[in-house]
């Protein structure tokens, strides 16, 4: 997947591009902006851990399962593979503080509402419990 993007000097400037870490805790934490750019994924480990660290994601809306990502709640959603529109909604986060801290906040929000760890190491007790249970 190729696309041409126009010469953006607050682009070339702000975004960092590292290639794989195998510990992104630094990154998540140092960012402003999460960007999710799979073409045909839908909510992913990397884009919980990012608005873990409250911040808003801007994702192509791949009509997978986005279930996190609520365009306009915790981050910005995209027509797949439109760079001019991810680039759009990049700078639109970029300029607007307030805008980044709200969707961030409302991301944070939701991953602790519904990917709290001790949760899910409750529901999957019960369920293990109930299957011990039935023999």
């Amino acid at each position: 997947y190729k696309a041409k993007i126009r010469d953006d000097a607050l682009l070339r400037e702000a975004v960092i591009l590292p290639g794989f870490v195998g510990n992104p805790s630094n990154f998540y934490a140092s960012a402003d902006i999460y960007l999710r750019t799979t073409i045909f994924e839908g909510m992913n480990r990397a884009s919980a851990m990012a608005m873990a660290y409250a911040k808003p994601i801007v994702a192509f809306d791949t009509k997978a399962p986005t279930e996190g990502i609520l365009h306009g709640k915790t981050g910005l959603l995209v027509p797949t593979g439109d760079v001019h529109a991810l680039v759009e909604a990049i700078k639109i986060l970029a300029k607007d503080e307030n805008l980044r801290g709200k969707l961030g906040e409302n991301a944070c929000e939701f991953c602790k509402q519904n990917y709290d760890m001790l949760d899910t190491v409750k529901t999957f007790e019960n369920i293990y419990f109930k299957l011990a249970s039935q023999k």
